[in-house]
């Protein structure tokens, strides 16, 4: 089976699993498990369409996503060797940030969330 295209992985210290991501409400289950799981202070690994992210949890931040500019907040995601932060959104969606980026500047720069 390809992770890549049937599912995301989860990885944590006591558990690998496999979370179905074909549909919106696939993704905001996934969504609530890893915040489920990076409350508890164990480090989370997502690999999703390809791309593997650790994802942290720590004070909450009003620090932009370098990938679409949302607010970290609690939860922030990042790729191996990568030095700024991207939000869970952009972890679970992948290519939404484009989508956000380009409706931001025909709004002349306004992101509204």
């Amino acid at each position: 089976m390809s992770h890549a295209t049937e599912g995301a992985l989860v990885h944590q210290a006591s558990a690998t699993f496999v979370v179905p991501v074909h549909t919106p409400y696939d993704r905001q289950m996934l969504r609530e498990h890893l915040e489920t799981l990076a409350t508890h202070g164990v480090p989370v690994t997502l690999d999703v369409d390809g791309i593997r992210w650790t994802i942290e949890r720590h004070t909450p931040t009003h620090a932009p996503c370098r990938t679409c500019a949302r607010f970290l907040g609690r939860l922030s995601c990042s790729r191996s060797g990568a030095a700024e932060a991207s939000c869970l959104h952009c972890a679970i969606y992948p290519g939404a940030a484009g989508r956000r980026r380009s409706a931001v500047s025909r709004r002349g720069g306004v992101d509204t969330p």
